[in-house]
């Protein structure tokens, strides 16, 4: 938003995770044709030491994860590892400040000011499994792992994220983009003989005459120059 403006309500969506099941009915027996889940990314341990922060190894944060969501207070295992989850402090095997960050699934950002609206969209990881049952690839699409080198430089990062900002200003006749960003991480993409023409069995192919009319028009439309489309919206 603009700093001159405050914001005047937001609405936020956070999901842990969500499964969309795919069907198709183009048989006379419904077949499950794949499975799309949005999925979140495990929580992040960190310890503070020195004035920076350290990442955990992948047994304490899975543990820390454990007690966290038994809502336990004091734990120790062995008395080599110690902490207070109520005040996230750490005192074995590190001393210092405890940091926990979570990412869920899906995260939506919506805010509106008197001349702005945005929009904040996160997708941590997204899955395609193909649910046939003669796949060769049994999962469509899959996200990569990021690099070590990007992880340490930037952190983690989702597998989607969106960003967009549009201002209206209607005194002044104005309405546009000021922002627009999209992050897709790399991913892997497999697809079959099988699974493709499944899909297209779901797609209906019977085009209203009145869209393909139309459709013409705006083709002859686009072959004209900016010129003379710009004297036919003025003679209208």
């Amino acid at each position: 938003m603009s700093q001159a403006e405050q914001t005047n309500y937001a609405v936020v969506l956070s999901l842990d995770s969500v499964l969309l099941s795919v069907v198709n009915t183009a048989y006379k027996e419904y077949r499950e044709l794949m499975v799309v889940s949005v999925s979140n990314c495990p929580a992040i341990w960190e310890v503070e030491v020195n004035s920076k922060w350290k990442l955990l190894n992948v047994e304490l944060q899975t543990w820390l994860e454990e007690r966290w969501k038994n809502k336990s207070v004091q734990v120790n295992l062995y008395e080599q590892i110690e902490a207070d989850l109520s005040k996230m402090t750490m005192t074995k095997p590190y001393m210092g400040a405890l940091r926990r960050t979570y990412s869920p699934a899906l995260w939506i950002l919506y805010r509106q000011s008197v001349n702005h609206k945005a929009i904040h969209l996160k997708i941590q990881r997204l899955q395609v499994d193909n649910q046939l049952p003669d796949a060769y690839f049994p999962t469509v699409l899959y996200p990569l792992p990021v690099p070590a080198y990007i992880l340490k430089k930037v952190g983690p990062k989702p597998f989607i994220e969106f960003v967009a900002m549009r201002q209206t200003i209607p005194e002044k006749n104005v309405d546009s983009m000021r922002n627009i960003k999209l992050l897709i991480q790399e991913f892997n993409l497999k697809l079959d003989k099988g699974f493709m023409l499944s899909v297209l069995d779901m797609v209906d192919w019977n085009f209203d005459p009145g869209e393909t009319s139309n459709f013409q028009s705006d083709l002859i439309l686009s072959q004209r120059s900016l010129q003379e489309v710009a004297c036919i919206s003025v003679s209208i």
